[in-house]
């Protein structure tokens, strides 16, 4: 019995270690905003209650994504998006090696002293995770132009990959019962 004890303590040891020591895959996201005329560049179409652009520029802030450079702080980016189908994406303006496409889940907007506040939800479509979530804000004025944006983008993680851990400890856990009572 202190034998089969002995090679389960080894067992949970090994895992722990392999977990404390084996790379994370984590990334914290973005950030892309702009404030101000004189930074924002775009205007929104607006037609009933759909909203559309193909040109807002906005530059990145923090940006930690698994799977794109780190050189993308600072760039500008192009933000494109249309209410009634539902998309949206970010094209790195500069060298176009970064973009993010996403889906619109919901918007609201509220019209205020001759402005326009629009935010979005949106459900972005990042490699390697299963999605990402985010908001997107606009503040747009009277004569349409865009005076602030702020969108975030926050990776998920990918649902298989919990689930293969999940399953992986307890087919150990199974393994050790097993042994223990055999």
């Amino acid at each position: 019995m202190v034998r089969v004890l002995s090679k389960v303590g080894f067992a949970a040891l090994f895992v722990l270690a392999f977990a404390f020591f084996t790379q994370q895959a984590k990334a914290s996201g973005a950030d892309f905003g702009c404030s101000g005329a004189t930074n924002c560049n775009g205007s929104v179409t607006v037609s009933g209650m759909n909203y559309s652009s193909t040109s807002i520029t906005v530059a990145a802030g923090s940006f930690n994504i698994a799977g794109f450079d780190t050189d993308e702080v600072g760039e500008n980016f192009t933000l494109a998006f249309d209410t009634s189908a539902g998309t949206i994406s970010l094209t790195d303006a500069s060298d176009g090696d970064a973009t993010l496409s996403g889906t619109i889940v919901s918007f609201t907007a509220h019209t205020f002293g001759g402005q326009t506040q629009l935010t979005m939800d949106v459900n972005w479509n990042i490699p390697g995770y299963h999605a990402g979530i985010g908001t997107v804000g606009f503040i747009i004025s009277s004569n349409n132009a865009v005076n602030s944006v702020d969108v975030s983008v926050l990776p998920t993680p990918e649902p298989a990959s919990l689930m293969l851990l999940g399953t992986g400890l307890l087919g150990m856990g199974a393994a050790v019962r097993r042994r223990l009572f055999s």
